[in-house]
């Protein structure tokens, strides 16, 4: 257990004069985190990952859970309405993500 506290007393020692240094230069740590911002960006971009890929189907699956309230008729109309708005669209629909 002593070379334990030894270990944690040199650590501290050495994260101190960092602390102090660091402290004192201001702009080098701040610029290396800029620089490392700035890099993470580049390197995601230019990897070529798709986060999002394109669709590719004219198919579309949707659910709809109504309120336990409604009758089945009510959830019935509400369904036929939604299926009447999507189906108005002739153009590609948008995909609003929240």
């Amino acid at each position: 257990t002593f070379e334990v506290l030894n270990l944690d007393k040199s650590i501290l020692e050495i994260y101190g004069k960092s602390l102090r240094w660091c402290l004192k230069r201001k702009v080098v740590p701040l610029a290396i985190a800029i620089s490392l911002l700035v890099l993470s960006v580049y390197l995601v971009l230019t990897t070529g990952i798709i986060y999002i890929p394109p669709i590719t189907t004219n198919e579309i699956q949707i659910t709809i859970t109504t309120p336990e309230e409604m009758t089945r008729e009510e959830s019935y109309a509400a369904v036929d309405e939604a299926m009447y708005q999507i189906l108005r669209h002739r153009e590609p629909l948008r995909v609003y993500l929240r």
